[in-house]
């Protein structure tokens, strides 16, 4: 669910700034909306991924280090 949220507000965030400079061109890049979203979601997705598999081995190396 949180990564559905970040991925909402990173592209609506997005959308804003480019509204605020362009409005010709939000009007050209809003067709792309549902891309856009999915691709959020898909890349938010493996960011987490990864760095819940790093923040894992970083905890067991820490732990390896309190048992010795």
């Amino acid at each position: 669910m949180n990564i559905l949220i970040s991925s909402a507000f990173n592209s609506l965030g997005g959308l804003v700034i480019v509204w605020l400079f362009s409005k010709e061109m939000f009007d050209l890049i809003i067709a792309w909306l549902p891309g856009m979203l999915l691709l959020s979601v898909v890349l938010h997705t493996i960011a987490l991924y990864v760095y819940a598999r790093m923040d894992s081995k970083r905890q067991a190396e820490e732990l390896k280090k309190i048992l010795k």
